[in-house]
């Protein structure tokens, strides 16, 4: 097992097969080599592909690509990052390309080129800003019966985010809190998302509010922190301009003062009619250092930056204020938090689980039941913790178990394996 181990630490996060294909299609098409014996068809020369050579080429290539930013997610966010000061979620598209040469380059050697790059960023119709999140986000690994329109958890969060932006706070609060205890259980959660036709198997629904938890270190979460994951979660962060500073310092005072921002909020709202009017934002403005000086015509134009996180209706909602003052680096680290994906560990780890699980089928039917289907998950989990690597959360092994036996009493593991595949999610976005 440990030399499996080895070998898919080596073969699976390099993609050899692929990377073979990819460089001798580069060699071929893009390098302006090889002879009319090495083209696909052994007759036409390289120089000049057939139009359907040349498309199944470029599909190949992109597919190459979008598998090894799957595997290299985070790390290419954390460079993204790094080139965003403003902490706005874009980039230039030089220094998009800049960071994935750097990161993707060494495992891509001879077939990534900024010429590549260049023609992928036209399919993709990246701007000349890249919103870097939305980038990331839309590759995505998937199970065999998923594809491209499969439902997702960042969008259906950003979807529901939508839906509850002008929402009062005391009906937000009463549909996440049912029973008033001022948490939010998995339980209470989970009967949340079905109310607003949020399309996740229960698994998935699990695995975010696990994320949640793990995001604000608490388990249950309180209403308020619920609140604020759901507030600042989208793949697009809020716009950067001459009002952003004001609202980071008024969250900075808020976060000293050792009280939430959905305090704050409630603090605010006198009327209690869960909305903050003009004259209650100004009043509350004036509790704070920062802008206890802040002239009326200033106050209204920072009213009008705050609905521009939703609706402009001349009200504030708890979701419309949390997007605003929350700090921008709260709402980058849970876009990273976000981006980890389930079956990633198992893709990057086929091999080893074939192998585990063959050893569950003497009789090599490719039938495992779901219970020994989760043993070896676990084994597998085991092995990645005495390597330092990341491991699978039992709601994770539960979501991947859901995925691979679609309801079923047994997985069909070989299929569900070989049935991998990274899909482009922002096709259907």
């Amino acid at each position: 097992l440990a030399k499996i181990f080895t070998t898919a630490e080596v073969a699976i996060p390099a993609g050899e097969e692929r990377l073979q294909e990819a460089d001798r299609l580069e060699r071929q098409y893009f390098s302006g080599g090889g002879s009319s014996e090495g083209s696909p068809s052994g007759g036409v020369s390289p120089r000049n592909p057939q139009p359907a050579q040349t498309a199944n080429m470029e599909a190949q290539m992109q597919q190459f690509v979008m598998e090894r930013i799957c595997e290299q997610k985070e790390q290419l966010f954390g460079q993204f990052r790094q080139q965003d000061r403003e902490m706005s979620g874009l980039i230039p598209k030089r220094q998009w390309v800049q960071v994935m040469m750097q990161q993707l380059g060494p495992v891509c050697p001879e077939v990534l080129t900024p010429t590549l790059l260049d023609r992928l960023a036209t399919i993709w119709k990246l701007k000349d800003n890249v919103g870097y999140v939305r980038f990331l986000h839309r590759f995505q690994i998937r199970g065999p019966d998923d594809d491209a329109n499969a439902p997702d958890l960042m969008r259906e969060a950003s979807g529901l985010r939508r839906k509850l932006l002008d929402a009062s706070s005391q009906s937000l609060e009463q549909l996440l809190d049912p029973n008033g205890d001022r948490t939010v259980s998995r339980a209470e959660f989970l009967g949340f998302l079905p109310q607003f036709k949020i399309d996740v198997p229960s698994a998935h629904a699990g695995a975010l509010y696990e994320t949640m938890c793990r995001f604000v270190q608490q388990d249950p979460l309180t209403v308020d922190s619920a609140v604020l994951c759901l507030a600042i979660m989208t793949r697009d962060p809020p716009p950067v301009n001459q009002w952003s500073p004001i609202a980071e310092k008024i969250g900075s005072e808020i976060a000293r003062a050792g009280k939430s921002y959905a305090y704050a909020f409630r603090f605010w709202d006198a009327d209690s009619d869960g909305f903050l009017s003009l004259e209650e934002l100004q009043q509350g403005l004036r509790q704070l250092p920062a802008t206890q000086h802040v002239d009326m015509a200033s106050i209204e134009q920072f009213m009008y930056y705050i609905e521009d996180m939703g609706v402009s209706n001349n009200r504030i909602s708890m979701f419309e204020f949390i997007r605003a003052v929350a700090p921008r680096s709260l709402a980058m680290e849970l876009h990273e938090t976000m981006l980890k994906e389930i079956l990633k560990r198992v893709w990057l780890c086929r091999p080893a689980l074939q192998t585990l699980l063959a050893q569950k089928d003497p009789r090599a039917t490719n039938r495992v039941s779901v219970d020994d289907f989760r043993s070896c998950l676990e084994k597998l989990n085991r092995e990645l913790e005495q390597r330092g690597r990341p491991i699978l959360s039992p709601i994770q092994v539960a979501s991947i178990c859901e995925v691979a036996s679609r309801g079923a009493k047994t997985v069909q593991y070989d299929r569900f394996i070989r049935g991998l595949h990274v899909v482009d999610a922002g096709l259907t976005a």
